[in-house]
């Protein structure tokens, strides 16, 4: 839901450490993976490298077809982050298939959303916007609300709507607000209290704002604000 650094600390206090030693190895990868995403939402890339390869070793032991997808998912966001979008588009339709296969219908629909940015670089704007109609059909049927957001989100962005349009156009009222604060000087307990919320929630707002904008920190906010007017 956007809260990379709560979704990391929890791994890390339940799962006893870096490579989740208390877990159970049959969920070891899929866990694994959820912690190398959010430590690369983190801005901690040397980091979710080697997460990923360790929930790599952990699948190759299982030989379970869903685990490796939840692998290949994780694998492709390194990959998109990288620019590599041949090599995510690949994994990520791969992920995808073998969650339909599962019969997993909203994380296939999650996967295709998320690997529309690297369907778009590597196949061209039909491509993607075909998966991203098959997600938002799967979403919809199943009431997949952040699946829909991301749908949504990423279908602006490919499409152009969003193409030299204000950055806060791209977010919800709430998200305008908190953005707008904490590009000044307000710490996040300021912000908290000034809009009634309590400061997780603010961090959780900043986490999804930062992702819709493209960028990891409240400096890099600032300066998107500033040059946008």
């Amino acid at each position: 839901a956007g809260d990379a650094a709560g979704c990391r600390r929890i791994l890390l206090e339940g799962g006893g450490g870096k490579r989740l030693p208390r877990v159970r190895p049959f969920s070891r990868p899929l866990l694994l993976t959820l912690l190398a995403t959010a430590t690369l939402d983190c801005g901690d890339r040397e980091e979710a490298h080697r997460l990923v390869r360790a929930a790599e070793a952990e699948a190759d032991r299982l030989q379970l077809p869903v685990q490796e997808a939840y692998v290949r998912c994780a694998r492709a966001q390194l990959h998109l982050t990288d620019g590599e979008h041949d090599a995510a588009a690949k994994l990520f339709e791969l992920a995808a298939e073998a969650f339909r296969a599962a019969d997993m219908p909203v994380q296939y629909a999650w996967t295709l959303a998320t690997g529309a940015r690297s369907f778009h670089e590597a196949h061209g704007p039909a491509a993607a916007l075909g998966h991203l109609d098959a997600a938002e059909s799967v979403a919809r049927a199943y009431g997949a609300l952040l699946v829909q957001e991301r749908v949504t989100d990423t279908r602006a962005e490919l499409s152009g709507d969003a193409l030299g349009a204000h950055p806060l156009g791209l977010l919800s009222e709430r998200e305008r607000e908190i953005a707008e604060l904490a590009a000044t000087t307000l710490r996040t307990r300021e912000i908290a209290a000034r809009l009634f919320l309590s400061p997780r929630t603010v961090e959780t707002h900043l986490s999804r704002i930062y992702r819709k904008l493209g960028v990891s920190s409240r400096l890099a906010l600032s300066d998107l604000l500033r040059r946008s007017g």
